[in-house]
């Protein structure tokens, strides 16, 4: 109950944002929109056959829902060791990961008001049919332990951030590299053979291959192993760093 009410809380605090912020958020929806055009203009249907452009299309939503949350909760860190409030924040009822996670799925969620909408032009522009095989069963699921993947690596980043205060370049980095070289828009045949390892050690291509085979078989038992291996790993490695704050007690150091 206390987290669907810190939910409530950050989704208000999110609204009056936008409201507030109007402009912003109409450029910001533009830029989307621009960003994936540019993506699906620059490869072209010919790096996709047949009915493989519809995955590149979900692997370039998946992309988006991984970039925004690992951008969410870098900058969360920041901000709050920038203005000298991650002390209050951890002296809270709700641990830091449980204001951390809220923070990201309000995010995650108003993101994917925009996402919808971009998707709706990117399919119309470029005419692309769903594949009428996929399971939406499957899909929902993918998609939602994708998400459990991704939030353990917004962990990784967020702690990042707790240790050197500022963490963009990274999540830059990670960005770019799950956009080119996982799979998730490019297929990993066309790629150089030694991305296979790396990508098959992320998500995103695991969640494609998932939505793609349409049934709970063994690319849904590897991206749940992924999975949740990243979400351990990341919990685990957030609490360290949070435990090294602490112990150094440069948490109002920015």
């Amino acid at each position: 109950m206390e987290f669907v009410r810190l939910m409530k809380v950050e989704a208000k605090r999110l609204l009056r944002e936008i409201r507030y912020y109007r402009f912003d958020q109409v450029i910001s929806l533009f830029d989307l929109l621009l960003l994936c055009l540019g993506i699906f203009t620059g490869m072209g249907k010919d790096l996709f056959p047949g009915q493989s452009v519809f995955y590149a299309w979900v692997g370039m939503i998946l992309w988006r829902y991984a970039a925004v949350g690992l951008q969410t909760a870098c900058g969360i860190v920041q901000k709050e060791i920038r203005l000298g409030t991650l002390e209050q924040l951890m002296l809270t009822r709700c641990s830091f990961e449980q204001i951390l996670t809220a923070r990201v799925l309000v995010r995650l969620a108003a993101e994917t008001v925009k996402l919808g909408a971009v998707s709706l032009v990117i399919g119309w522009v470029f005419r692309i049919q769903p594949d009428g095989e996929m399971s939406a069963a499957v899909a929902f699921l993918a998609i939602l332990l994708f998400l459990a993947g991704v939030a353990g690596m917004g962990y990784i980043i967020a702690g990042v951030s707790l240790l050197f205060k500022k963490a963009d370049a990274l999540v830059n980095a990670v960005s770019y590299f799950t956009l080119f070289f996982t799979g998730a828009v490019v297929p990993l045949s066309l790629l150089p053979q030694g991305f296979s390892l790396p990508a098959r050690m992320l998500p995103f291509c695991w969640c494609v291959e998932s939505i793609r085979a349409a049934a709970f078989g063994p690319q849904l038992l590897g991206l749940l192993g992924v999975s949740c291996l990243w979400l351990l790993l990341g919990l685990g490695l957030f609490r360290a760093a949070l435990l090294r704050l602490t112990e150094k007690g440069s948490s109002a150091q920015y």
